[in-house]
């Protein structure tokens, strides 16, 4: 397999993030032929909505050969440290007593929608997140953040940018550094972006990323249990 960044056909460290969005999904078939190696599930919204196929989704998951996972909440403008309490309670409250539960990371999805956060919001998210001993995964496009917030440094970067050459002048979080600050690329949303916009075991349409190895040549499976060892499991 290719250490190209770039070449998402034929990458290796590939991952996907699902909603109650996708439907008809065989995690069984993306841990094998769809080649997966991480899922990031959603699991809230704003103060009150819950993914209806969060639980479902998350059993199917720990049977499947994907062991690196995720949990990510969709994030609206309106009281950002509640909504962070509801990500947390809600996660609590779905994974407590699970068998063989999993290490999971977090992840704050900042993107525009009908009620978009401001860079403001996601700050406060991250604030209190970190509070808590976590370190957030930031889902955004490579324009939300103006500057380089201290905050941000611990913080992995899935960037949202459907094209085949995911570079901006100003990176997010490295100002005026010639080099690239994502760590994870979602290079379609299964209906823009470069590339392949299926695979097996998928929906149609589906989030697709891939790991920067020119970042990280370490690995997906590397880089991501060092990540673990800088968050606290709620």
């Amino acid at each position: 397999m290719t250490a190209n960044p770039f070449d998402a056909t034929d990458y290796d460290d590939c991952g996907c993030d699902v909603s109650d969005n996708n439907s008809g999904l065989n995690f069984a078939v993306l841990g094998t032929t769809g080649g997966r190696k991480f899922c990031v599930l959603k699991i809230t919204e704003g103060l009150t909505y819950q993914d209806t196929r969060f639980s479902a989704n998350l059993a199917a998951l720990m049977r499947s050969n994907i062991t690196r996972v995720g949990v990510y909440h969709f994030a609206h403008h309106e009281s950002p440290t509640g909504q962070v309490q509801f990500f947390i309670d809600t996660f609590k409250t779905a994974t407590q007593g699970l068998a063989n539960k999993p290490s999971f990371l977090f992840m704050l999805d900042l993107e525009r929608s009908a009620n978009p956060p401001l860079e403001s919001d996601g700050l406060a998210m991250v604030q209190a997140l970190q509070a808590q001993g976590i370190n957030p995964i930031i889902y955004c496009g490579f324009d939300f953040w103006s500057q380089n917030y201290p905050e941000l440094a611990a913080c992995p970067n899935l960037l949202a940018a459907y094209n085949n050459n995911p570079i901006s002048p100003i990176p997010w979080r490295i100002p005026s550094a010639n080099v690239y600050g994502w760590d994870m690329w979602q290079y379609t949303d299964g209906n823009q972006g470069p590339w392949a916009k299926t695979v097996p075991g998928g929906s149609d349409p589906m989030d697709l990323s891939c790991f920067n190895l020119a970042k990280h040549p370490q690995g997906l499976e590397a880089w991501w249990d060092d990540q673990l060892t800088k968050n606290t499991q709620p």
